[in-house]
Formats: structure tokens, C-alpha cells, sequence
């Protein structure tokens, strides 16, 4: 079937899992997991036939529903006027996010968790020192994780300026103990890290991994991503933010 290019921008594939974080936030309705994912799989499945990105209009979601209408009956899913209703329900909330000022919220949210570290007359001095550098992976909580996990948690690479110290429950949604504490932290090569933060992979409280539905074959082939895979110093202390992780970053 023709795609139909209706603009070129960020793709659906570089945004669904920030579309799909966004379903999940009071942004976009506090969203079940489940909801959030049939959103994701919709949306998906119309970035096949269609061109979507961050420049989609409400004109071109029009554009796109008018289409479905002639074609959809020739297809094995998604030829219902129900799952007509819902692509057009996925459709209007990829534009909302689109339009929404999410990446700004974001970086309001931390900005003012910093603010509050900052102002706070209860730190001295250097505990704020330590936090903020925490929230970027660096000084005492970089130092507390090489010392626990001696180089990369999955892979044991210990090339220093190669790895990234990575929170598994966000800085942002952490408490001041929890921002330093070395079992809310994992050291990992920058492929991981991203896979990780962005929500495409994380790990069972046995350290186990669990990847995203979201990832093609053809990505978990590239990205060499297997059930085999796993954290090779797991400890119970790591259970609440790996639990945390699954819940509130990994797109299930």
C-alpha cells in the first residue's frame, strides 16, 4: 500500500516513547499502562501506511481519517467503525501531545526540584553540591556506583569516560536519600542508558531484563537484545526502584 507523506519532521518512531510517557503523566490523563499502550499500537500500526511526525495538523489528521474510510475495509484489523473511532481518538491525542508544551513541563518539573534543593535551609552546603551533581550522573553518586558495580552493570565494561551513571527512579521523582543512593543507580554503556531511560528495556527485581513490545524484531536483532541479558550484581535494596522503573518508565 503507498505511504502518503504528509510531512517530514521527528517521526512517530523517535516519539512514541515520549508520546507514550506523555499518556502516562497528568498531561495526557494519567493513562493505565495498558491504555497507553493501545495508543502506542494504533498509532503504530497508522505510521506504516501514513507519514507522522511532530508536524501533524488537525487538517492532516482529517486528511488521514477521510482516508481510512475508503480503505479500511479492505484489511484484516482495524475495519470497524469502533477501531475507526479508536485511530481517530489516537490520532487527536498524538496531535495534543504534539502541540502540548511536555518537554517544557519536564524541564520546568526538575528546574523546580532544584530550585527547592537550592533554597532548602535544612542542606548545608555541600549536601546541595552533592545532589545536584547527583541529577547528572556526577560527583559523590557516579563515585558511590563505581565503587558498588565496578564498571558497566550489564555488560562490565570499565572504560570510566564511557559509561553513564543513570538513575532508575528519575532524579526528578526521587527524595533527597534517594537521589544519592547507590542502589537507585545503575552504570551503563550509552546504548543501554538510553534504551533504559527512554523505557524500552528495564529489569524484573532478580535483575533479569524485560524488553518493550514497542522494539521491532528488527531493532532487538541490531540493538543485539536478548532474554539472556541481565544486571550481574542485583541486590533486594535495588527492588523498589527497579519495581518503580516498570511501572512509571518501561513501556509495557
Amino acid at each position: 500500500m503507498m505511504n502518503i507523506d504528509i510531512t517530514t519532521g521527528r517521526s512517530f518512531e523517535d516519539l512514541q516513547a515520549d508520546f507514550y510517557h506523555y499518556l502516562r503523566d497528568s498531561e495526557g490523563g494519567n493513562l493505565a499502562p495498558k491504555t497507553s499502550g493501545d495508543y502506542i499500537s494504533r498509532m503504530r500500526f497508522l505510521s506504516r501506511l501514513y507519514t507522522l511526525d511532530d508536524q501533524i495538523t488537525k487538517e492532516k489528521v482529517d486528511e488521514i481519517m477521510k482516508r481510512e474510510k475508503t480503505i479500511s475495509s479492505n484489511r484484516d484489523k482495524y475495519n470497524t467503525p469502533h477501531a475507526m473511532s479508536d485511530l481517530h481518538s489516537g490520532l487527536m491525542k498524538f496531535l495534543a501531545f504534539v502541540q502540548s508544551d511536555y518537554y517544557q513541563s519536564i524541564s520546568n518539573r526538575e528546574k523546580e526540584e532544584l530550585r527547592k534543593v537550592e533554597q532548602s535551609t535544612v542542606l548545608s552546603t555541600t549536601e546541595k553540591a552533592v545532589l545536584a551533581k547527583a541529577r547528572i550522573g556526577q560527583g559523590l553518586f557516579r563515585k558511590k556506583l563505581f565503587e558498588y558495580w565496578h564498571g558497566c552493570s550489564i555488560t562490565q565494561c570499565d572504560i570510566p569516560w564511557f559509561l553513564i551513571a543513570s538513575h532508575i527512579k528519575p532524579w526528578c521523582n526521587s527524595d533527597n536519600e534517594e537521589r544519592i543512593d547507590v542502589y537507585n543507580g545503575l552504570l551503563l554503556t550509552p546504548d543501554y542508558d538510553k534504551l533504559f531511560d527512554s523505557g524500552y528495556i528495564s529489569f524484573t527485581i532478580t535483575g533479569n531484563i524485560l524488553i518493550s513490545p514497542f522494539l521491532s524484531r528488527k531493532d532487538r536483532d541490531e540493538l543485539k537484545l536478548s532474554p539472556s541479558i541481565r544486571l550481574h550484581q542485583i541486590s533486594s535494596q535495588h527492588g523498589k526502584y527497579l519495581s518503580y522503573h516498570q511501572e512509571h518508565v518501561f513501556l509495557a
